[in-house]
């Protein structure tokens, strides 16, 4: 019961993931996890102990035997009869428990959950990984570590997988509005890569025949649901014939009602011309993460670019 102790007194602070009130959730977790006389219950009762003992002692054998346990009765859980509201919640519980077991470890995964597939069978989440990767990896350009041969490696290693991410699906038939997606995801994740590590002191990084590429595909003629490489593109948009051909997409995407609002990405666009323009003649190279996020923050509201 020690863990049972430790996850009511410390680890239950550590759950983020449900709020700002974790000891409200801490109760009523505890209470369905007590009550473990269902597959179900054993799953949430492992659970709860597998995230107590990551908090408490790391991730040891203990804590791994413990998280597999729960796996597996959790599968377990699913196989049997139609599951009641109770079970359903002790099941959902379990889920997000073991959900909150993976963000509070820093590690990128453990190898004990129970399938694994290779290669990835959906593309959008392979580039939207290498995305993220990006923003955790890339250090300020004036920072000295970003001359380590390390560092260096690795933004090399970012940018061949980025140019070579799989558009089309290992299984399943692709879509074509999945493989554009991709392919608008990829062509954004290149061109932000580039742009947020190039120094200040070297010359910049040809993109020309990247952007062109991308300004003469189908966004000419198209709606955009995707914003953030909407907004990517929209900064490499200099010429009055690629700025046209942004607020022609924009005007597209605000006219298509199955897609949310669009005015907050439109504003921020609107502010990054402008502050292109006002650093245009200037004989430095321009700080391409100071000019958006200067833009994003001059709203009210931060604008949403999933």
């Amino acid at each position: 019961m020690d863990l049972v102790y430790h996850f009511h007194n410390f680890a239950h602070v550590s759950l983020v993931t449900f709020g700002q009130r974790p000891s409200e959730i801490r109760d009523v977790l505890l209470g369905m996890a007590l009550v473990h006389d269902e597959v179900s219950g054993v799953a949430l009762f492992h659970a709860l102990l597998a995230f107590s003992s990551l908090h408490r002692h790391g991730l040891n054998g203990h804590t791994i035997q413990l998280k597999g346990r729960a796996l597996q009765t959790l599968s377990a859980s699913v196989k049997g009869d139609t599951l009641t509201s109770g079970k359903a919640a002790q099941h959902v519980a379990a889920s997000m428990l073991l959900g909150a077991f993976e963000t509070l470890q820093p590690l990128e995964g453990t190898s004990e959950w129970l399938l694994h597939t290779h290669p990835t069978v959906n593309p959008t989440y392979a580039i939207l990984n290498l995305l993220s990767e990006v923003c955790d990896t890339v250090l300020d350009p004036r920072d000295p570590r970003t001359s380590s041969t390390k560092y260096q490696t690795h933004l090399q290693d970012l940018k061949s997988r980025v140019g070579n991410v799989s558009i089309v699906a290992a299984s399943a038939e692709p879509t074509p509005d999945a493989m554009f997606a991709v392919h608008l995801y990829q062509i954004a994740t290149q061109i932000y890569l580039a742009r947020v590590s190039q120094s200040p002191w070297e010359a910049t990084e040809d993109l020309d025949a990247l952007v062109d590429a991308a300004f003469a595909g189908p966004i000419k003629s198209c709606s955009c649901e995707h914003f953030f490489p909407l907004l990517i593109l929209a900064c490499e948009a200099h010429r009055d014939d690629q700025r046209l051909v942004i607020v022609n997409l924009i005007e597209r995407t605000q006219r298509d009602t199955r897609i949310r609002s669009i005015e907050g990405v439109r504003n921020t666009v609107r502010s990054i011309w402008a502050q292109q323009d006002l650093h245009k003649d200037d004989e430095v190279l321009m700080d391409y993460l100071g000019i958006m996020t200067t833009a994003i923050s001059s709203g009210s509201a931060v604008p949403s670019f999933a």
